[in-house]
């Protein structure tokens, strides 16, 4: 877990020097910071509060990540990898942490910013069809996933493509599953055949 924490620190940070604006440099360092805060007080309690806090937090640096990718500042494809990243090592985190004694978190703690549109994802795999549509913990819908990381695509993104940057929320069987549904309510176009499958934004 200490190599993906690593990982995941590097990728974020490696998002700050490609921005030519100062303003989006200061807004991406407060959220890394404020999320770095809320972990190292997640690690010390092990208690559920932490738990919400830190879904929250990741959801708001997600939530920026996504507002960079579309400003143009940084590459979709980078800020993808970032994602992806950050939420792996959420899921280990969170399973490796045991809530076995309540803490009280400290006042001087970061609250929670409200307004936050885009909520974690959960990571476990082979959810429950009612649950994917938005589950419990407040995370967003595999169904808006797909269509988040395609529209980030000119001409679309490849089936596998698609499988891999969702593997560790979802199984391929899912994915594969919802692509085959959206396809047939004319959300998603589908082109090409075996390993060359396409699904781009429907028209």
């Amino acid at each position: 877990m200490q190599n993906q924490f690593k990982e995941c620190l590097f990728s974020l940070f490696n998002l700050l020097w490609p921005l030519n604006r100062e303003e989006w440099r200061r807004r991406l360092f407060f959220k890394v910071e404020r999320w770095l805060d809320i972990f190292l007080v997640f690690y010390r309690s092990r208690d559920a509060s932490g738990r919400s806090l830190l879904l929250q937090a990741t959801a708001e640096l997600i939530e920026l990540l996504e507002g960079l990718s579309l400003s143009g500042q940084v590459s979709a494809v980078r800020v993808l990898d970032a994602e992806k990243r950050l939420l792996v090592f959420q899921s280990h985190l969170l399973r490796a942490r045991a809530f076995k004694r309540p803490v009280q978190i400290k006042e001087t703690t970061p609250q929670v910013i409200e307004g936050g549109q885009t909520a974690a994802i959960r990571l476990e795999k082979n959810l429950p069809r009612q649950q994917l549509r938005g589950n419990r913990e407040g995370g967003a819908s595999l169904r808006e996933r797909i269509l988040d990381i395609i529209g980030r695509f000119d001409g679309g993104c490849e089936r596998r493509e698609l499988v891999r940057l969702l593997r560790h929320q979802f199984s391929p069987r899912t994915v594969y599953r919802y692509l085959e549904s959206l396809d047939e309510e004319g959300v998603l176009q589908k082109s090409g055949d075996g390993m060359s499958v396409r699904y781009d934004i429907g028209h």
